[in-house]
């Protein structure tokens, strides 16, 4: 009997602590890769920033990188306190318009450069782009373990936010040809497109 009050002792309910220690150690865990990715890519903004030559990146870099700065503080405050940020997240505006050209061309073969003098407008703006992808993927891995409530909400609304950053981005890339979208024809894709149907509610409450 002892020992099972002993067992049932180790365990506290949300309520019986503070909001800063209500995280589970995944949570903390993985909040922490997500701030380190964070960092990672204010980082390359920072560096990356001053040799960008087209004046179209540089201000989406700009807006982008504001962005960063702002979430990553608000995630990192609802960390360490618990509760909710005093700047809460707010939507991403991009500053391209949503436009995408379909449709593949003949291209040079990649492959890495060979020197630093081959960095390009092109390769930057690959590079920001896989930066914030990983915060978007950082940041959905650590909503998913989250216990405290607020970090879990602070989290899941950063994620779509992120998305946009790379969304933008590879707009960008596909206005100046480095990334190229291919286009089903359209019989084929009506195809795959009625290969589905609705779900059946047959047999649930409605609402």
């Amino acid at each position: 009997m002892w020992k099972n009050q002993a067992e049932q002792s180790q365990y506290q309910s949300s309520e019986q602590v503070q909001p800063a220690q209500n995280q589970g150690a995944h949570e903390i865990f993985d909040v922490q890769e997500t701030l380190k990715s964070l960092i990672g890519a204010q980082n390359q903004f920072t560096y990356w920033k001053p040799q960008i030559k087209d004046g179209q990146l540089k201000e989406v870099v700009e807006n982008q990188h504001l962005y960063l700065i702002n979430t990553y503080n608000s995630i990192l405050e609802a960390f360490q306190t618990g509760q909710a940020p005093a700047q809460a997240t707010y939507p991403y505006e991009m500053k391209l318009i949503h436009d995408f050209t379909f449709g593949l061309k003949q291209q040079t073969p990649l492959s890495p450069i060979e020197a630093p003098t081959a960095v390009n407008d092109a390769l930057i703006s690959g590079v920001l782009l896989s930066a914030v992808k990983s915060c978007a993927t950082h940041a959905t891995t650590a909503a998913l373990e989250c216990t405290n409530p607020v970090v879990r909400r602070v989290l899941a609304d950063s994620v779509p936010n992120f998305i946009e950053l790379g969304y933008e981005m590879s707009i960008y890339q596909n206005q100046h040809h480095v990334y190229q979208v291919p286009l089903l024809q359209e019989v084929d894709a009506a195809m795959i497109r009625n290969s589905f149907q609705q779900a059946s509610k047959v047999g649930l409450p409605m609402n």
